[in-house]
């Protein structure tokens, strides 16, 4: 007798479904419904708009269908977050197999839009999702090789562009400017006002020691 566990999100418990007391009806209706999820989820990322879209999809299909056959099936776990870093060290990954793949057929790389490899490519890392440990490897190992070499390159024999610092100094200024002006118009952002500084004459004026008044002498 086999038993399923069937978690229910919203009452947020589970439910014991014993199999063998479903009719045989039942479980033919259980069966489809569950292959017909699966092999759709298969597609969720095949977009009515792309380039033979339904080939793509059907060959997702049947590659998903050919695991379970073959009883290859992933427990669900949590999703883990990918780094863009070994994302797009798949993705250049798949595509390098894709221009293969063109070249294997004698055929020329160039006759083929970069929209079209990067779609091939995607659909290739989704049946291929063992690729992603290889590029998560290559990215840990470049990460290993840039922090061991970087003490020997000698930076201070490289000479510095001195348009690309003033620009770069340019475009701090503008954006401080531009945080300063926005925060400006917030309550409690504005400055002080800064009266300005007096005259260097006005100054020098104020800094000389007054005469004392001369009081008229009379004559007596």
């Amino acid at each position: 007798m086999t038993d399923f566990t069937i978690k229910i999100a919203k009452a947020k418990r589970d439910v014991v479904v014993t199999w063998d007391n479903l009719p045989d009806a039942v479980k033919a209706y259980v069966v489809e419904q569950g292959l017909s999820k699966l092999l759709n989820a298969a597609t969720t990322k095949i977009k009515k708009d792309e380039a033979d879209a339904e080939a793509k999809a059907f060959a997702l299909v049947e590659k998903k269908l050919e695991n379970l056959v073959a009883g290859n099936i992933k427990a669900r776990t949590a999703k883990t977050k990918v780094s863009g870093a070994v994302a797009a060290e798949a993705r250049r990954l798949a595509k390098a197999i894709v221009k293969a793949g063109i070249k294997a057929k004698n055929k020329k790389i160039s006759d083929y839009a970069a929209k079209a490899i990067t779609e091939m490519a995607n659909l290739y890392l989704e049946q291929h999702p063992e690729l992603m440990a290889t590029a998560e490897a290559n990215v840990a190992a470049a990460e290993q090789l840039t922090v061991g070499a970087a003490n020997a390159v000698n930076v201070e024999a490289m000479p510095v562009d001195p348009k690309k610092v003033a620009a770069r100094l340019k475009k701090n200024e503008e954006a401080k400017a531009a945080t300063e002006a926005k925060n400006a118009g917030k309550p409690g952002g504005q400055k002080a006002a800064v009266k300005p500084a007096p005259k260097a004459a006005k100054v020098a004026a104020a800094a000389i020691p007054k005469k004392a008044a001369v009081q008229p002498q009379v004559a007596h």
